[in-house]
Protein backbone atom coordinates (compact mmCIF):
# COMPACT_ATOMS: atom_id res chain seq x y z
CA UNK A 1 0.00 0.00 0.00
CA UNK A 2 2.85 2.36 0.84
CA UNK A 3 4.52 1.81 -2.55
CA UNK A 4 1.24 2.45 -4.39
CA UNK A 5 0.62 5.62 -2.39
CA UNK A 6 4.17 6.85 -3.10
CA UNK A 7 3.79 6.29 -6.83
CA UNK A 8 0.16 7.28 -7.42
CA UNK A 9 -0.80 9.31 -4.35
CA UNK A 10 -4.03 8.62 -2.54
CA UNK A 11 -5.97 8.43 -5.83
CA UNK A 12 -4.36 5.05 -6.51
CA UNK A 13 -5.66 3.69 -3.22
CA UNK A 14 -9.25 4.29 -4.28
CA UNK A 15 -9.04 1.93 -7.22
CA UNK A 16 -7.32 -1.19 -5.94
CA UNK A 17 -8.80 -4.48 -7.19
CA UNK A 18 -11.03 -6.50 -4.89
CA UNK A 19 -9.42 -9.65 -6.23
CA UNK A 20 -7.00 -10.93 -8.83
CA UNK A 21 -7.72 -14.29 -10.44
CA UNK A 22 -5.73 -16.41 -12.89
CA UNK A 23 -5.70 -19.85 -14.47
CA UNK A 24 -4.15 -22.51 -12.24
CA UNK A 25 -1.59 -24.80 -13.88
CA UNK A 26 -1.52 -27.45 -11.14
CA UNK A 27 -3.86 -29.56 -13.24
CA UNK A 28 -6.99 -31.47 -12.29
CA UNK A 29 -8.94 -30.89 -10.19
CA UNK A 30 -7.73 -27.26 -9.91
CA UNK A 31 -8.93 -24.64 -12.34
CA UNK A 32 -8.16 -21.10 -11.12
CA UNK A 33 -6.48 -19.38 -8.21
CA UNK A 34 -6.63 -16.00 -6.55
CA UNK A 35 -3.46 -13.96 -6.22
CA UNK A 36 -1.93 -11.50 -3.82
CA UNK A 37 0.50 -9.60 -6.03
CA UNK A 38 1.74 -7.49 -3.13
CA UNK A 39 2.95 -10.58 -1.31
CA UNK A 40 3.70 -12.33 -4.63
CA UNK A 41 1.81 -15.46 -3.65
CA UNK A 42 -1.28 -17.49 -4.41
CA UNK A 43 -4.04 -17.05 -1.86
CA UNK A 44 -6.27 -20.01 -2.77
CA UNK A 45 -6.51 -22.71 -5.45
CA UNK A 46 -10.08 -23.43 -6.60
CA UNK A 47 -11.24 -26.77 -7.96
CA UNK A 48 -13.52 -26.96 -11.00
CA UNK A 49 -16.65 -27.59 -8.96
CA UNK A 50 -15.69 -25.24 -6.14
CA UNK A 51 -17.53 -21.92 -6.22
CA UNK A 52 -15.56 -18.70 -5.97
CA UNK A 53 -16.78 -15.83 -3.81
CA UNK A 54 -19.74 -14.21 -5.58
CA UNK A 55 -17.87 -11.04 -6.55
CA UNK A 56 -15.09 -13.09 -8.26
CA UNK A 57 -17.17 -15.77 -9.99
CA UNK A 58 -17.94 -13.48 -12.94
CA UNK A 59 -14.20 -13.42 -13.76
CA UNK A 60 -13.68 -17.19 -13.79
CA UNK A 61 -14.29 -17.77 -17.51
CA UNK A 62 -12.05 -14.83 -18.41
CA UNK A 63 -9.26 -16.20 -16.22
CA UNK A 64 -9.47 -19.47 -18.12
CA UNK A 65 -9.20 -17.77 -21.51
CA UNK A 66 -5.85 -18.50 -23.17
CA UNK A 67 -5.20 -14.84 -24.11
CA UNK A 68 -5.24 -13.45 -20.58
CA UNK A 69 -2.65 -13.76 -17.84
CA UNK A 70 -4.79 -12.41 -15.03
CA UNK A 71 -8.12 -10.74 -14.38
CA UNK A 72 -8.43 -7.86 -11.94
CA UNK A 73 -11.84 -7.67 -10.27
CA UNK A 74 -13.14 -4.25 -9.19
CA UNK A 75 -16.53 -3.30 -7.78
CA UNK A 76 -17.62 -1.78 -11.09
CA UNK A 77 -15.45 -3.44 -13.75
CA UNK A 78 -13.13 -6.23 -14.76
CA UNK A 79 -9.72 -5.60 -16.29
CA UNK A 80 -8.05 -8.40 -18.21
CA UNK A 81 -4.28 -8.36 -18.53
CA UNK A 82 -3.02 -9.87 -21.77
CA UNK A 83 0.11 -11.98 -22.03
CA UNK A 84 1.96 -8.95 -23.43
CA UNK A 85 1.04 -6.87 -20.36
CA UNK A 86 -1.58 -4.72 -22.05
CA UNK A 87 -4.88 -4.20 -20.24
CA UNK A 88 -8.49 -4.17 -21.43
CA UNK A 89 -11.32 -2.76 -19.31
CA UNK A 90 -14.59 -4.66 -19.53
Amino acid sequence: MKVIEEEFGTAGLQSLPLAIIAKCYLGAPYEVHTLDLGAQMIIHHYKRSEPLPTYIEKARSLALHHAYSIVEVYTDQLIVINDDGSAIKL
